[in-house]
């Protein structure tokens, strides 16, 4: 299933890269019913974390996953130079569900601001109902991106 974000920020296309590959904006970054980041890697063009959802869940997500605690790891990539990156999700629950986006940075507003573009998919690979699993969490990915962007947003004005 197709992911897909745009979110502006009011910042050069340099200052959201950098807050991005930071592990102190992961370190401090609250989401609903997700539990802190825990920063696992970080380099100049990589940073990988450890993320564990905090809610519940009920009906097929719990069939799926087989618990009630959904683990995940989430790696960014950037290619500083092209503006370009790559994010990618991976749960650790006994079915293999991913989502790979690529990313891309372009200045806006005369280079005073970005927009940040997502293109991905999400995949469960489970036989019969992992087309409906990836409707039912897509949601909740998109939602997810969409509050990062708010607190990156937080993160950029301090």
């Amino acid at each position: 299933m197709k992911i897909r974000a745009a979110h502006d920020f009011d910042a050069p296309v340099d200052a959201v890269e950098a807050a991005l590959l930071d592990p102190a904006f992961w370190a401090q970054l609250t989401l609903p019913d997700v539990s802190a980041p825990r920063v696992l890697a970080a380099d100049a063009d990589r940073i990988e974390m450890a993320m564990e959802w905090a809610g519940t869940l009920e009906g097929l997500g719990r069939r799926i996953a087989g618990t009630d605690r959904v683990t995940w790891k989430q790696t960014l990539r950037l290619d500083r130079s092209r503006h370009t990156g790559r994010l990618e999700i991976a749960s650790e629950v006994r079915v293999t569900t991913t989502c790979r986006a690529e990313l891309r940075f372009e200045p806006i507003d005369g280079g005073r601001a970005t927009r940040r573009s997502l293109d991905g998919e999400l995949t469960v690979k489970v036989p019969l109902v992992g087309g409906q699993a990836e409707q039912r969490l897509a949601p909740g990915i998109r939602k997810r991106i969409d509050d990062e962007a708010v607190a990156l947003r937080t993160w950029l004005a301090r």
